[in-house]
């Protein structure tokens, strides 16, 4: 199966992984014209560095390592969450 046209509800993005990291790989979902280029993504780290301003629109919520089930079900729940999408748009 072609991970590139497989359409995910949610991807879950590790920070640091060996080959490409978690930002560069973000940045060429959404430049793509997959299924998954407007897919929620939450960033995974151990890292509590701020995210800079840049990484912004790559991703649609963050949870820190280690991962509980309650904060990675609320991260989860905040990126599939239409709302504030929804409230961003009718206010533009």
């Amino acid at each position: 199966m072609n991970h590139q046209a497989q359409p995910f509800d949610v991807i879950l993005m590790d920070w640091h992984m060996p080959d490409m990291s978690g930002v560069d790989t973000a940045q060429a979902i959404r430049s793509g014209t997959g299924p998954n280029r407007y897919a929620p993504m939450v960033l995974c780290s151990a890292d509590s560095t701020p995210l800079r301003e840049s990484w912004a629109g790559l991703f649609e919520g963050r949870v820190l390592k280690p991962i509980t089930a309650n904060s990675l079900l609320g991260a989860i729940s905040a990126a599939l969450d239409p709302e504030p999408f929804a409230m961003a748009l009718r206010s533009s």
